[in-house]
């Protein structure tokens, strides 16, 4: 055909080996179509090498602190003896048994016995021997507690806490004790403290007395000095003084509410003073007379009244 190709050789563009069997028109055979140009400037190259450095790079310096070779392999260990013989499971101690729970089978509820509870009176027996310090009775109280607690935590009681109950009943006995020789104290001294008040009762009147029975004895005579005649009984008796006067010249022993010895009567002149003198050996004045101050005229007829 006019234009084409004529013969049956393939175009450069064909794979080779392949025959051309296709008519060109007179054009000719297709051109490639031209690519597009990129805006972007092409990628850079390689960078080029390095230039050698202008000076001699210096030998490695040894360090002054060498580090130890390494070390070789490790030996090999040694063969497991072929006719050893391995230890069987049942020569190694066996463990323990862990306790079954409470009611599983094959455990015994008698084993573990159940705690039993604290005893009430042993702790109300300490709690009265605390009060005792401000209520006296109730350790009283508290030993009797203490001793029923005793009783129910024993070997057969069914509660706990012997050692409170012993504990209660010693502390609220020590108390008792206590609180018995205080009440005695007491008792005492208040037993005392009465004789003593009835003592200075009655040597303060047995001090009035005899005081009275020497104005009696002054009226008579007109002074203190002996010889005047006796005033036992309150009468003018016959016999007189044949020394100084004295408190049996003056009263009987059944007169005085008190031993007539624990009295002395004591002459200044015209006054007289009486003291007594008690069981501790204490002295006290109990009486006085004074004839400047109870001055009476001399009357030695004076009919003493009964």
């Amino acid at each position: 055909m006019a234009g084409g190709n004529p013969s049956n050789d393939p175009a450069p563009w064909e794979a080779p080996g392949k025959r051309h069997t296709q008519q060109f028109s007179a054009g000719g055979p297709p051109q490639p179509i031209p690519q597009p140009q990129s805006p972007y400037p092409a990628a850079p190259g390689p960078r080029p090498a390095p230039a050698a450095m202008p000076y001699p790079v210096p030998a490695a310096t040894p360090s002054p602190y060498p580090y130890p070779a390494a070390p070789g392999p490790l030996p090999a260990p040694a063969p497991y003896p072929p006719n050893a013989a391995y230890p069987q499971p049942g020569a190694y101690p066996q463990p323990a048994a862990y306790p079954q729970p409470y009611g599983a089978a094959g455990f015994a509820p008698s084993a573990y016995p159940m705690a039993k509870p604290t005893s009430g009176m042993a702790i109300a027996s300490l709690i009265c021997a605390g009060l005792g310090f401000v209520v006296g009775f109730t350790v009283l109280v508290g030993v009797v507690l203490g001793f029923l607690a005793l009783k129910e935590t024993g070997p057969s009681g069914d509660k706990s806490g012997r050692g409170l109950a012993i504990a209660g009943i010693a502390v609220n006995s020590v108390m008792l004790a206590l609180g018995i020789l205080l009440i005695i104290a007491i008792i005492g001294g208040a037993m005392a403290m009465s004789s003593q008040i009835e003592e200075v009762s009655k040597s303060a009147a047995d001090g009035s007395l005899i005081a009275q029975r020497a104005e009696m004895y002054y009226r008579d005579k007109g002074d203190l000095a002996s010889g005047g005649h006796r005033f036992i009984g309150g009468y003018k008796n016959a016999d007189k003084t044949k020394g100084p006067l004295m408190v049996p010249d003056l009263v009987g022993p059944t007169e005085l509410k008190l031993p007539i010895e624990r009295y002395f009567l004591e002459i200044r002149q015209d006054s007289a003073t009486v003291w007594y003198t008690d069981e501790d050996g204490g002295r006290q004045i109990v009486g006085t007379f004074s004839a400047t101050r109870q001055a009476s005229p001399k009357n030695s007829d004076w009919d003493w009244p009964d």
